[in-house]
Formats: C-alpha cells, structure tokens, sequence
C-alpha cells in the first residue's frame, strides 16, 4: 500500500542478563535476515470458527459453514490504518451465500454478525448491498463470487475527510463509505456457508486520475 500503516498492538519487548557482545564480536557476527512480517488475519479478533493458515499464508482466512450455530462468522485483520492513502485486497477464494467485505473499527466486537450489519463496521455483500453500522444504506449494481477481488481504497484525511472508495473486480464505486473513525482494519465474513478469503495490503495503488501508480 502506499503509506505506513498503523500497526496493532504488539507484547513488548522483554530484557534479558545475557553480558553484551563486544563491540568487535557484533561487528565479526553475521546479522540474521530480517523477516518480513506478514499482514494476515487476527485470530484475537475473530469469531470461535474461524481459521487461518500458518506463516505466510495467515493472510487466509478459512470459515466453516456455521449454520448450526445460527449465526455468522467473521474476521479483521492483524493490522490498521489510521492517515493517508492506503489500498487492500480481498480475494473472495470461496464465496458463500452471501459473503461480506469491509472495515471494522477497533471498538467492533461482533464477530457473529456479518461485516456492515454490526456496529462499528462498513461492508459490502456479494449481492451488491452496502452496510454500515448495522443498517442498508445503499444498493449497487455488481457482484461478486469465486475468484472475484474486492479492493478498498482509503483515503484517510482530517475528520470528515476520511472515505472508502470499493473496486470489484476492477469496476470503482467512489467514496462508499465516508466519516470514517480514526482506525480502521480489513475485515471480511460469510454469513451461513462456508467461505474463504486472502488479504493482500502490499498490492499496488490501482491506476486513477491524477494519481500516481506505487511502484
């Protein structure tokens, strides 16, 4: 994505009394490689059902058909974003029977109501429905399934600039979701049938007018 994103909380880092290298030793000492840290889903945050692959495929999220449970099942992801201009995808891997792509915010709890019909949540269904906090604010004309990509850009100004503009499969719908809270993740659902998503947050920026592709 085109900007820094703001990263959810981490456990600190903890001291130990291991003496100190000298400063020749650490120089003589190969450095291990730096490991790219993963954007994938939040296991803390999700409903009971829901899994995720391992390493580098948590950026999966696997969830099981919860129709006995009655209910729905849904996920954020391990990281936000809070200002500038940022850009995700979803890969809609299995579509249920009416899955759920969108934004949480960190005060969302919900995990058993599809993404946009709880609070604190925005969300667009396979049908074309838009939700946001718990009621339908509009009908548009797409939709989505089996390897469908929905991607969200984040356009994350001062207060009352702050939007989310919806692209599927390529086709844009401006500013969707406007008033945007100060934090906001990736979240995705079904809503009885099982279904299966990938998060991408490193995909590039999509051409737009007047602005620049991130390289």
């Amino acid at each position: 994505a085109a900007a820094a994103a703001a990263a959810a909380p981490e456990a600190p880092a903890t001291a130990t009394n291991a003496p100190a290298a000298s400063a020749e030793a650490e120089a003589a000492a190969p450095r291990p490689a730096m490991q790219k840290r993963v954007i994938g889903w939040s296991l803390k945050c999700a409903h009971p059902a829901v899994r995720r692959g391992e390493g580098e495929q948590m950026s999966i999220a696997l969830i099981p058909d919860t129709s006995n449970r009655e209910c729905s099942a849904g996920v954020r992801s391990t990281r936000g974003y809070q200002t500038g201009l940022h850009y995700f995808e979803v890969k809609v891997m299995l579509v249920s029977d009416c899955s759920f792509v969108g934004l949480v915010s960190p005060e969302w709890s919900s995990t058993d109501t599809p993404i946009g019909k709880a609070a604190h949540s925005w969300g667009v269904s396979s049908d074309g429905a838009i939700f946001e906090h718990k009621r339908l604010k509009n009908q548009l004309p797409f939709s989505f399934g089996d390897d469908s990509f929905v991607g969200m850009l984040l356009e994350l100004g001062e207060p009352g600039q702050r939007t989310a503009s919806i692209f599927v499969d390529g086709r844009r719908f401006e500013n969707v979701f406007e008033d945007l809270p100060e934090t906001v993740y990736p979240a995705v659902s079904n809503h009885r049938a099982p279904a299966r998503y990938r998060l991408d947050c490193e995909v590039d920026l999509p051409e737009l007018q007047g602005m620049k592709k991130k390289k």
